[in-house]
């Protein structure tokens, strides 16, 4: 993920953790068999598909998040541009990295 990324060597060792975790979260999204229900390990353990499944990203994905201002200058930017990290695990963690 952090070649298709193309991240630098510097870069690596930061968001190494990031890229263990989409994995593993990715990894809980492949469907399995258990007890004759083929479902994803996600939907076994919770009952459901995760909120993000229908919106999947790619690790390393530049985009452009918009910074809520109530005015800003039509001229001026209104957005960061960042990288794709991950998905939430709360609404309080950010996925989005800013470079």
């Amino acid at each position: 993920m952090l070649s298709d990324a193309n991240v630098t060597d510097s870069q690596h060792h930061l968001l190494f953790p990031r890229a263990v975790l989409l994995a593993t979260d990715l990894d809980g999204l492949l469907p399995v068999t258990v007890g004759g229900v083929t479902a994803s390990w996600y939907r076994h353990f919770h009952g459901e598909d995760p909120s993000y499944l229908n919106s999947l990203r790619t690790f390393g994905e530049a985009g452009v998040v918009t910074m809520k201002a109530k005015m800003s200058p039509k001229s001026e930017n209104k957005g960061v541009t960042c990288m794709f990290v991950g998905y939430p695990k709360d609404h309080g963690e950010r996925t989005w990295i800013m470079y």
